[in-house]
């Protein structure tokens, strides 16, 4: 391939809290409601993190958004709305935020992002200004740095030519009497700003409307409690409650051909009747052809091929496919895969990178309403990497994830920054995370990122 990706994936400098002993006393002095920590070398060293920052307790059920399965394509963890009343965010959970995305907020941003100008620089005291005070509004947030011109052929069916870059965060915001969308370039860090047509700030205000606010702030509107943060860490009133999530492996195998691996074969585009499959010792393994698929106890699955002539998951387009290209073939399939048996989770997209062969690595995570599921030591549920033109090898983690009914008390965002700061990570982002080790159950705790 002739284009270079840089690395995008953000969990490789995530720095996770490991939290020493040190920790543990200074959040009993701090906030007077730690009592006790139970760290199990069984669960890793991010279940360390969630065994300090997350269960204080759990509760029943009763205040949780309802949890309706996998969602489609590209869609933002949080969004953030802001009119004459004042702000409206939300964030960990899917429901709303999918709706909200669906309904009005996603064919807003493809719109502007369909006609977008050339970019121009402008400085993060811009962006700011913007982001925190600046109505109408709207503030979108996706998981990971998406291709600006595949975001926009998603959502519109058309790419944008003027939008070369790829970002995280982005704001259709009014200015001058029209409408401006600002974004973060995820490469360079600087800020960007793109003139939209005419009517889209008609579009936006309508789109505003009726949005109630809900006192949603970001790290930087208060300086004073939250300067130790990440400064776009968006934060609301009141701590959240994450569901408690009971997890299964939905493709176990006997070491034979049943009716689930099966239908697994057709997802993945295999023909039960013509595979030729055999026990090995640590897996159930599948030939067609020059293509070996593996299928291991535990619901990971691994596939290589090296028949270039006729592969099984060609990328669609040119023989060098770019960029959006890559990602559509794998994210199609990541959701016909992991996806049909992932039970309440949903498929995002979390990265791309260049590997020193020259081949692409494209990577998917599980997320539990709005939090993202950090699997096993590789941190992904699927693995993808394109060789010129198709998808070569995988690897896929089958996960099955459904409510138990219970929450899980957190750590307030006070205390937890206050944490972080004691522990020299100052200005990471605050995030809830699932942790999943294999075990049977999963709870969220607060773990601190940082990207560069």
């Amino acid at each position: 391939m002739k284009r270079k990706y840089r690395r995008v994936l953000e969990s490789g400098k995530t720095i996770l809290i490991v939290l020493l002993a040190l920790s543990a006393v200074f959040l009993v002095g701090q906030t007077k409601i730690y009592s006790s920590a139970s760290v199990s070398s069984e669960s890793g060293w991010l279940g360390f993190v969630t065994n300090i920052f997350a269960p204080l307790g759990n509760s029943t059920a009763g205040t949780q958004p309802e949890q309706t399965g996998k969602e489609s394509r590209l869609l933002p963890v949080r969004l953030a709305v802001r009119n004459e009343d004042g702000c409206y965010g939300v964030q960990y959970n899917t429901q709303a935020a999918s709706d909200d995305f669906e309904l009005r907020l996603g064919t807003l941003l493809g719109e502007a992002l369909a006609d977008a100008g050339t970019p121009f620089e402008v400085s993060e005291t811009a962006w700011k200004e913007t982001l925190g005070k600046t109505a109408p509004a709207v503030y979108y947030d996706f998981l990971s740095s998406i291709p600006l011109s595949t975001l926009s052929y998603w959502l519109t069916g058309e790419e944008n030519a003027y939008l070369t870059g790829s970002a995280r965060r982005m704001v259709l915001a009014s200015g001058s009497g029209t409408a401006i969308l600002y974004y973060e370039n995820a490469e360079s860090g600087k800020f960007y700003a793109c003139s939209t047509p005419e009517n889209t700030l008609g579009h936006l205000t309508d789109a505003v409307d009726g949005y109630v606010p809900n006192n949603a702030f970001f790290a930087f509107q208060n300086e004073e409690q939250y300067g130790k943060l990440d400064p776009y860490d968006m934060l609301l009133p009141t701590t959240p409650t994450p569901a408690v999530f009971e997890v299964s492996n939905p493709i176990s195998m006997a070491g034979e051909s049943n009716d689930t691996q099966n239908e697994l074969l057709k997802a993945l585009s295999f023909h039960p009747q013509t595979s030729s499959g055999y026990p090995a010792p640590d897996a159930w393994v599948v030939r067609e052809g020059t293509d070996n698929l593996r299928i291991y106890e535990n619901g990971t699955v691994t596939f290589h091929s090296s028949d270039s002539a006729d592969p099984r998951y060609p990328v669609s387009g040119s023989a060098q496919p770019d960029e959006g290209e890559i990602l559509e073939a794998a994210y199609n399939l990541a959701e016909d895969s992991i996806g049909l048996w992932c039970g309440e989770a949903q498929i995002y997209y979390q990265g791309m990178e260049t590997l020193n062969d020259g081949t692409t690595a494209l990577y998917f995570n599980y997320v539990l309403d709005g939090a993202v599921v950090k699997l096993y030591e590789d941190g992904y549920a699927a693995r993808f990497v394109v060789r010129d033109d198709y998808i070569s090898d995988f690897v896929l983690h089958f996960r099955q994830y459904k409510a138990t009914g219970t929450t899980t008390i957190l750590l307030p965002e006070l205390q937890a920054t206050a944490a972080m700061d004691a522990l020299g990570l100052t200005k990471s982002e605050l995030t809830l995370c699932y942790q999943d080790s294999g075990k049977s159950e999963v709870i969220a705790g607060w773990v601190a990122k940082q990207s560069g």
